[in-house]
């Protein structure tokens, strides 16, 4: 007969979670070897990264990759989940990915518990999803109201929400959500998605503040405009082709820098976030735009001629 324990030797037990396949297929990149646990190691193992496939989620994934961590993201398109492995297989990174719609409850649900029990662990959940819907309070429809909140604000929660009981019986983790500037400023018809991420900011406190003594650390990224294709289409779409150069111009001249964010360096701010290096920091949110919230809206007024 196998021989129990020891007495007075305590055994760690998983939970049992339920796996929800609802609009959830993975792809699993190679195998390298069992995960390291984070005691072993600098940073946590497991980093799961909800829209991790595309722009800054991107990025982010491949930038917890390269610091060591087991990525495992998703997307709605299967290409891109596809091409996010085959980098990482390439590069020799531990990334795996499946296809999910975060919108749809079951379907996260079932995302989060499929990296738990492909995984053992989760130690760092990074949310970056999201959408920008356009409008004034009389232009949004409630439809719009309410598809812009469940995917920018109660997404999130519900992420988190699965996540937590995993992370805690863990020894805890770190929450990285990916908010916006326009939680601090207030942008021209953008009423609905500036509302939620502002939302976002405070559900990010307030799981600091819940979960803080379980071990877990809950902060935001806010970046501004990141330099990334998606924007540049976004920029046609709205204000058409002829003025989009213009509308670059405008949008280069409000940063100090004189450009805009870099996906990678915002990727850089998620992945610092999410490891030990900022154990001090709890229920913050980072601001990643290069200086543009900084600059006075009228500074160029005041600007001498040189």
């Amino acid at each position: 007969m196998p021989r129990g324990p020891a007495r007075g030797h305590r055994v760690r037990r998983r939970s049992r979670i339920p796996v929800l396949q609802s609009g959830l297929a993975t792809r699993s990149g190679d195998k390298r070897g069992h995960p390291m646990r984070s005691e072993d190691r600098a940073t946590p193992s497991v980093a799961v990264v909800v829209g991790g496939t595309k722009g800054m989620g991107r990025a982010a994934s491949l930038a917890l990759a390269r610091d060591g961590f087991e990525v495992f993201a998703c997307s709605r398109d299967r290409k891109d989940v596809d091409a996010l492995c085959e980098e990482g297989r390439r590069a020799d990174l531990r990334i795996d990915g499946a296809v999910c719609d975060v919108a749809d409850e079951a379907a996260l649900n079932g995302f989060i518990d499929a990296a738990a029990h492909r995984h053992g662990r989760i130690d760092t959940l990074v949310f970056a999803a999201g959408r920008a819907y356009p409008g004034n309070a009389l232009e949004l429809t409630s439809e719009d109201w309410d598809s812009c909140f469940r995917l920018n604000l109660r997404a999130p929660f519900l992420a988190a929400k699965r996540a937590l009981p995993v992370m805690i019986a863990g020894g805890g983790g770190s929450l990285v959500f990916v908010s916006t500037i326009w939680a601090f400023t207030t942008p021209c018809d953008r009423l609905a998605y500036l509302t939620a991420k502002s939302g976002l900011t405070a559900l990010v406190r307030g799981l600091a503040v819940d979960h803080g003594g379980q071990g877990i650390r809950a902060n935001a990224v806010a970046p501004g405009y990141v330099d990334t294709e998606f924007l540049r289409r976004s920029i046609e779409t709205v204000h058409g082709s002829a003025q989009t150069p213009e509308v670059l111009a405008n949008v280069l001249k409000a940063h100090p820098m004189g450009r805009m964010v870099r996906p990678e360096e915002v990727a850089e701010a998620i992945s610092f976030l999410a490891g030990e290096r900022s154990n001090g920091f709890n229920g913050q949110t980072l601001i990643v735009d290069g200086g543009a919230t900084t600059k006075f809206s009228l500074a160029d007024a005041w600007r001498r001629n040189e």
